[in-house]
C-alpha cells in the first residue's frame, strides 16, 4: 500500500483507483489501506465515497487522527 501511495501521483487516471481496489478486496478492515482509499477518492472530488471509507476506517481504529482529520 505505501508503494500506491507514492506511486498515485505519476500513475495514469484511474490506476490507483483500481489499485486501492484490489487492495479493499483483500483487506477491506486494513486501516492503512481504507485510509489511503479516503484519501484518494477525497482528492478526485469523490466526496461521498471518501466519507464512507473514513467512516470504515474509524470503525476498525476509532482513534485514528488523521482519520478523524
Amino acid at each position: 500500500v505505501r508503494g500506491l501511495e507514492a506511486a498515485a501521483p505519476f500513475l495514469p487516471p484511474g490506476a490507483a483507483a483500481s489499485g486501492y481496489a484490489t487492495a479493499l478486496a483483500r483487506w477491506p478492515a486494513d486501516p492503512a489501506v481504507l485510509f489511503g482509499a479516503a484519501n484518494l477518492a477525497a482528492g478526485d472530488g469523490r466526496a461521498a465515497e471518501a466519507e464512507g471509507l473514513y467512516r470504515r476506517l474509524l470503525a476498525v481504529e476509532p482513534r485514528h487522527a488523521a482519520g478523524r482529520n
